[in-house]
């Protein structure tokens, strides 16, 4: 229950696993079984020519803390580009900020089931040329290996919640 909140060691938790160097941007680990069958999406991916990098993976709640707190105190800008300081009314502000990032303790990443993949400028880099043949061979393929997009299109899907994160895939069978 302790993955659920973030209260995890994951470096010592015998259910994860660090994942290969070659397909993440730096340390990053997951649960063994959605490193696994990530590494066989991404294998299949290569056959066609689309190269898939994890930026993001299994987060404890300091590091969850510490990225909201980056957000919060406007050290980092939000998704839009704006600091979330400006925004005086401290509801707003926590509305704003829980429009892409979770607060610590109810974030997907602590489970290790969450990928983040590698994204220059968010959704805009999956709307054309390589991104956008990535996204799609996602789209068509990555449910093969348990993979879903559960951050979507919130007016077209009739959801609330997150905004939509093309980036962000989860293992869903865990």
């Amino acid at each position: 229950i302790n993955h659920l909140i973030g209260h995890c060691d994951y470096k010592k938790d015998t259910c994860f696993i660090r994942v290969p160097k070659e397909i993440c941007t730096k340390k990053i680990y997951l649960q063994k079984e959605t490193c696994a069958k990530f590494i066989e999406m991404q294998q299949s991916a290569l056959k066609d020519s689309i190269f898939l990098k994890i930026n993001s993976g299994a987060r404890n709640f300091n590091v969850q803390k510490y990225i909201w707190e980056q957000k919060w105190s406007s050290k980092k800008k939000l998704r839009d580009g704006s600091l979330a300081r400006k925004i005086t009314d401290l509801k707003s502000r926590t509305i704003k900020i829980l429009l892409f990032t979770a607060m610590p303790g109810t974030s997907r990443h602590h489970w290790g089931t969450e990928i983040d993949l590698y994204h220059v400028n968010g959704n805009k880099y999956y709307n054309k040329g390589k991104g956008l043949a990535e996204y799609q061979w996602l789209k068509k393929n990555a449910s093969k290996y348990g993979f879903y997009q559960v951050y979507t299109n919130k007016e077209k899907d009739k959801r609330t919640g997150y905004n939509e994160e093309k980036w962000h895939w989860s293992y869903m069978p865990i």
